[in-house]
């Protein structure tokens, strides 16, 4: 009786997941595709304070530029000054500038800086913070 329940919750789970991975590829690949891309510096300046304004975080010193990120699509840095450095590398669109702006204000640094294992720390990441941040950078959506 265990081995069938074992049997069912594995293909369950496999089933699940295979589709969260796909509506998270599908949510990246279709925002990257379609958001507009951000063609110099001054552009990125311009389309930074619009999209912090938006989320309200206009009392946040937020900094973004192109550089070179750690996976190649963007990353957000948080100094100990409170200080917010969004780095832009591959995906230079108004898509990854958003889903990088939604880390801050969703403050998924200070979430993730509160778990102490790392294990614990990717699985959050992995399954809290960038979904809520494709949602975003996808569709808008607040979580």
């Amino acid at each position: 009786m265990k081995t069938n329940y074992l049997k069912k919750f594995l293909v369950v789970g496999y089933f699940l997941w295979t589709g969260f991975l796909l509506s998270e590829t599908a949510l990246n690949g279709g925002s990257q595709i379609l958001s507009p891309k951000i063609h110099n510096e001054e552009e990125l300046e311009l389309i930074l304070k619009e999209e912090v304004s938006k989320l309200g975080m206009n009392d946040k010193e937020i900094t973004a530029k192109f550089g070179k990120s750690r996976l190649g699509f963007g990353q957000t840095a948080l100094y100990s000054n409170g200080r917010y450095e969004i780095i832009l590398d591959a995906g230079k669109n108004r898509a990854n500038l958003k889903h990088e702006l939604y880390h801050i204000y969703d403050g998924h640094f200070n979430s993730i800086l509160k778990i102490k294992n790392p294990l614990s720390r990717m699985v959050y990441s992995f399954f809290v913070c960038e979904p809520q941040s494709l949602l975003y950078q996808s569709l808008g959506i607040k979580i």
